[in-house]
């Protein structure tokens, strides 16, 4: 069992130093404090594990979030304690950057290589967009270390109706041999007015025939100010020409737009029926910040839930 605790702060931060290596918890903090403006908020979250040896909850690790003035994540940082020497040390790291419209442009995913003491290219997402401002394409890379360079990956190529509704999105994925995109998956939104999308249908490239098949769909409801309350998911069975249902998620919240539960169900074809499957709850204190969460499972045979994680959040490292 995992239990996490959250906390924000505003400080003024510098870029993390590399000597942050190997100090404990409190000199780690202390270096982050401050007096630049180029970071104005931190949200660190803490992750503790359960120690069944000695029956206490170990902090094993930190995810380190930060933002610019105009609140943008500038990066996020992931680290792990180190059991053996009981220091902390890095894993990953997740770069933004934004253009003049402070939009989103390039995504940059890198893990920390222990042997070179340095960041390694991984992924990278790439984002532009039309003259209204819509994202129109997401380009995805992955870092190729004997080339030392990025591979061309997926592309999702979007689309939008007279209103700036996405109408539809095309995936492609990148044939290397031939240096060319070919066609994977379609989604195709539907809108009740002016709402959110009521129902997204799925569609997979074939290539024998260089058409389009269905393949799936979701559909949606929402409460009256529009947080979705209810998405169910069916696959297309092409041979008795019909839909076959597949997950049900169901969403409930409290005041301020809370999420309060989250159910996922099955399809039983056997009873005909929606089965439970996992469940997810949270409370939130007099503020509406989230202060816990439980997770739940099913049990098929006796009919009930059972625990099978627990966070919990505070605005303080508990030490």
């Amino acid at each position: 069992m995992i239990t996490k605790f959250s906390k924000f702060t505003i400080i003024f931060l510098l870029f993390l130093s590399f000597s942050a290596l190997g100090q404990d918890s409190t000199k780690f903090t202390n270096l982050l404090k401050s007096d630049s403006t180029i970071f104005q908020n931190t949200d660190t979250l803490y992750t503790y594990r359960w120690n069944k040896n000695n029956q206490k909850w170990e902090i094993y690790q930190q995810e380190l979030t930060r933002y610019n003035k105009k609140n943008k994540i500038i990066n996020t940082y992931l680290y792990t304690r180190n059991i053996s020497n009981n220091k902390w040390e890095y894993t990953k790291r997740i770069l933004y950057s934004y253009n003049s419209n402070n939009q989103e442009t390039e995504e940059l995913v890198q893990t920390w290589n222990v042997s070179f003491q340095n960041w390694i290219n991984t992924k990278l997402k790439s984002t532009t967009y039309d003259f209204k401002g819509n994202r129109d394409e997401l380009l995805f890379q992955e870092w190729h270390k004997p080339n030392t360079e990025w591979i061309n990956t997926m592309r999702y190529i979007l689309s939008y109706n007279l209103y700036d509704k996405n109408k539809e999105i095309i995936i492609k994925t990148y044939e290397g041999t031939n240096k060319s995109w070919n066609n994977y998956k379609r989604y195709l939104l539907s809108y009740d007015q002016f709402g959110p999308p009521t129902e997204i249908v799925i569609e997979g490239w074939d290539a024998h025939s260089s058409k389009w098949s269905t393949e799936g769909k979701y559909n949606f409801l929402y409460n009256f100010i529009g947080d979705k309350t209810q998405e169910i998911r069916a696959t297309w069975n092409s041979a008795d020409k019909k839909w076959l249902n597949s997950t049900k998620l169901q969403m409930k919240y409290g005041k301020k737009r809370t999420l309060t539960e989250y159910l996922y169900q099955r399809w039983n074809y056997k009873e005909n029926t929606w089965t439970n499957y996992l469940k997810t709850t949270s409370q939130y204190d007099a503020n509406y910040k989230i202060i816990s969460s439980t997770e739940y499972k099913w049990n098929t045979e006796t009919k009930e839930w059972f625990i099978i994680n627990k966070f919990l959040y505070s605005n303080e490292l508990n030490k």
